[in-house]
């Protein structure tokens, strides 16, 4: 979600901490001259900040420039080449991740770049990391998946916080694969104490591969499946 804040040079403090330093130049807007040359170079300036997605710049009477920001909002931490980053909805790198970020509760996401040696992301593996979180925090899931894999553009797999099994979503129904999930685990593990993957992606069958088995995995459990709203202009035949 972005944050817009208008700020003025009496206002840098209401501006998130990780782009203050970038808005300090705001100090010297108390000029009525060169205004023109501000808004073109110090705009540039701001916008050269990584958590700076847009600035755009207000004159106030008689010698205030006003600064309206929109933040890019973390999306998740990337894995990229072995390194972490802060990544954007795109999956744009914001800014290595560190200790200063260490109390944001964000997936590791993988798979983003498909190149290896490349941090450009690949626009439909972050599209589809982006529609996973944004229908999770809908149902207030988000904040138990710890990694995110899309890997695979049609496939997203997460892990969840204290839980090795990796969870096969696909690209759509999120929210009601991750609750299929959720109610028919205490039953998977009776069955397969160790599970190394549990697929989710076909209507009416679970397929579960144990952990350290080669070969297939088995379809081990029945699950209700999930029902699409009918189109429009298609008759839905019954009997």
């Amino acid at each position: 979600m972005k944050n817009e804040v208008p700020v003025s040079p009496s206002r840098i403090s209401e501006v998130p901490a990780a782009m203050r330093f970038q808005l300090e130049m705001c100090r010297t807007c108390q000029m009525s001259t060169s205004v023109k040359l501000w808004k073109n170079s110090r705009r540039r300036s701001v916008l050269n900040s990584p958590w700076v997605a847009e600035a755009s710049l207000r004159r106030t009477l008689p010698s205030t420039v006003d600064v309206t920001i929109q933040e890019r909002a973390p999306l998740g931490i990337g894995r990229i080449n072995g390194s972490l980053y802060l990544v954007d909805e795109r999956g744009t790198v914001i800014d290595d991740y560190g200790p200063n970020y260490a109390d944001l509760d964000l997936p590791i996401i993988d798979g983003l770049s498909w190149i290896p040696g490349d941090t450009n992301p690949d626009q439909s593996r972050a599209a589809l990391a982006r529609r996973l979180m944004d229908a999770l925090r809908v149902r207030n899931m988000s904040s138990r998946v710890s990694q995110i894999d899309v890997s695979d553009a049609r496939n997203a797999i997460v892990l969840l916080d204290g839980d090795p099994t990796a969870i096969r979503l696909g690209n759509e129904h999120f929210v009601e694969r991750l609750q299929a999930y959720f109610d028919l685990a205490p039953a998977l593990r009776e069955q397969v104490p160790n599970i190394d993957y549990v697929d989710l992606r076909f209507d009416e069958r679970v397929y579960v591969r144990p952990a350290g088995r080669d070969g297939a995995a088995a379809s081990i459990a029945a699950r209700p499946p999930v029902v699409s709203p009918p189109k429009r202009g298609r008759r839905t035949q019954t009997g």
